[in-house]
């Protein structure tokens, strides 16, 4: 049997009245399209809900101990997402989900188009920059609102803009490779 790899989509984050809802965040783009990624996996252990929990190396999991839930409603409200899970039935068992993470099979994810990457896809790639000097591993990615940026953790770690056509020359995820226009002193 294939080993299953699974994509953190969002976190609970809150809980919203007192019949079970639970506020969440996405992070999809557009947010609304995580609820067309089913069946949503919980993780059992909680963190804290940022878009960092996303982007770090530990996205792609394995073997990690999973609950799975059934989305019985969704609404949003004033720029927030609420869910109704089954089974959920009261406040005091919504707070038990606080800072859990969503997660799908990444096989249930669309492919991505032409020239689009999963964050997750590009996590662990080797980063070199049009000279050939190897600047390190993308450790993580960043949402700045203007672009996202690599985290490279090489010699040390670097934040390089993912501007296609500009910073970031191509991506080759056979190879494992991105290869950027960044000098090695940035």
């Amino acid at each position: 049997m294939a080993q299953q790899n699974y994509i953190v989509v969002g976190a609970i984050t809150g809980v919203y009245g007192i019949k079970g809802w639970v506020r969440i965040k996405s992070w999809t783009r557009p947010e609304a399209n995580l609820f067309d990624y089913q069946p949503w996996l919980l993780s059992k252990a909680k963190g804290r809900p940022t878009r960092q929990l996303h982007a770090q190396t530990d996205t792609k999991q394995s073997n990690v101990e999973l609950d799975s839930v059934k989305l019985e409603a969704y609404r949003s409200n004033g720029g927030h997402m609420m869910v109704k899970l089954s089974a959920v039935e009261s406040r005091d068992q919504a707070e038990q989900l606080v800072g859990r993470q969503i997660l799908v099979a990444q096989q249930s994810l669309p492919e991505a188009g032409k020239n689009e990457y999963y964050w997750t896809d590009l996590i662990g790639l080797s980063v070199r920059n049009k000279r050939g000097v190897v600047l390190g591993k993308v450790k993580e990615m960043l949402e700045t609102g203007a672009n996202d940026v690599l985290v490279v953790a090489g010699d040390r770690e670097r934040l390089v803009p993912f501007t296609q056509g500009q910073v970031v020359l191509e991506v080759d995820l056979d190879q494992g490779l991105i290869l950027v226009d960044w000098d090695e002193d940035f």
